[in-house]
C-alpha cells in the first residue's frame, strides 16, 4: 500500500497537473488565435464597427469608421452617439434603435453618418444590446455599412430607366410588353394610342384577344391566340403578322406586329414583347395603287 506522500503518487499527480496545465495553455492559445483573427477582422474589415457604452458615451471606432467619420487616433472626450449622426439619424438611432436592441438584442434600419465635411453618408445599421449575467445592459455594438456606391448605382439605373422609357414614350411605334405568364406589364404612349387603351391588369394570353378586341382582318373572328406575335414570343419565337384589326370606337384599324421573346443573362425568357403600328392607311394606299395598275390593262 502506497503512502501519502509516495513518490510514485507525487509524479502522477505532477503529470496529471502538467498535462491540465498543457491543455489549459493549448486552449488559452487557440482563444488568441481567434482573438487575433477577430481583431484583424475589425481592423481591415471596410464596415464602420464601433461599441459604446450603457450610456451612449462612445468607447471604441475602428480605423474604417475613424476614416470615415474623421476621428482622431484617440477620441475626443466622451464622444456620445448623436455627434456622428444628422439630427434625423441620431433621434432614430436613440428613440427607436437603442430601446429596440434593449428589448430584442438587436435592431437594424437605414440610418446616416456625418463626415467630416458635414455631409450626410447613407448608411444601413445594426445595434447590438451586450448585457451581463443579470440582464443588465453592459454596452452596444454597431456595424454600419456604407451605402453611397449602391446609391448612386440605383440612382444611375433609375435614371437611365426613366430616359429609356421617356424614349420609348416618344416612339411612334407602339410597344407591348408582357410578363411571362401573360400578363400585361408595360405599353408606352403609341400603344395606348393605337389599341384605344391601356394596360388592363389581369389580363391572360388567352384573353388579349377579346380584351384588346384583336380580330382576323375583315372577319368578325377573334385573332387566334396561337398565332398572336406576343403569345409566340413568350414561347421563344420570333414572327411578324399584318392581318389584325383592332376594334377602337372610331372604327377598326389594321396594325402590323413584330414579336419577339426577351431573355435574361442565362437565356430564360423573360418578358415577351411586341411593336406594331396602324398600315391602315398603307393598305388603303397600296390596294389603291393596285385598282389603277388594274384599270389601266
Amino acid at each position: 500500500m502506497s503512502s501519502a506522500n509516495d513518490p510514485a503518487d507525487e509524479l502522477e499527480h505532477l503529470r496529471r497537473r502538467v498535462a491540465e496545465l498543457e491543455a489549459l495553455l493549448a486552449q488559452r492559445q487557440q482563444d488568441d488565435e481567434v482573438t487575433e483573427r477577430l481583431k484583424a477582422i475589425i481592423e481591415y474589415t471596410p464596415d464602420v464597427i464601433s461599441t459604446a457604452d450603457s450610456e451612449g458615451r462612445v468607447i471604441f471606432i475602428n480605423p474604417a469608421g475613424r476614416r470615415l467619420l474623421g476621428e482622431a487616433d484617440t477620441l475626443s472626450e466622451e464622444p456620445r452617439i448623436p455627434q456622428f449622426h444628422p439630427a434625423w439619424a441620431a433621434d432614430l438611432i436613440l428613440n427607436q434603435g437603442l430601446p429596440h436592441a434593449a428589448r430584442e438584442g438587436v435592431w437594424s434600419g437605414n440610418t446616416a453618418v456625418l463626415d467630416p465635411q458635414g455631409r450626410e453618408i447613407p448608411v444601413s445599421q445594426v445595434i447590438i444590446a451586450h448585457k451581463n449575467a443579470a440582464g443588465a445592459i453592459t454596452h452596444y455594438s454597431t456595424i454600419m455599412h456604407d451605402m453611397s456606391e449602391s446609391r448612386r448605382v440605383e440612382a444611375t439605373l433609375r435614371d437611365s430607366e426613366q430616359r429609356l422609357l421617356r424614349f420609348l414614350d416618344a416612339l411612334p411605334v407602339g410597344v407591348f410588353v408582357v410578363e411571362p405568364d401573360g400578363r400585361p406589364f408595360y405599353a408606352n404612349r403609341s400603344a395606348t394610342e393605337i389599341l384605344g387603351k391601356g394596360i388592363i391588369p389581369d389580363t391572360t394570353t388567352s384573353q388579349l384577344a377579346e380584351v384588346y378586341r384583336a380580330f382576323v382582318a375583315g372577319t368578325d373572328q377573334l385573332y387566334p391566340t396561337e398565332r398572336m406575335p406576343l403569345v409566340r414570343a413568350l414561347s421563344g419565337e420570333a414572327s411578324s403578322v399584318d392581318d389584325m384589326e383592332i376594334e377602337r370606337p372610331d372604327g377598326r384599324i389594321l396594325i402590323e406586329i413584330h414579336g419577339a421573346p426577351i431573355r435574361d443573362a442565362e437565356g430564360r425568357i423573360i418578358y415577351g414583347m411586341v411593336s406594331f403600328i396602324d398600315i391602315t392607311l398603307r393598305r388603303r394606299a397600296e390596294e389603291a395603287i393596285r385598282e389603277r395598275a388594274l384599270n389601266r390593262k
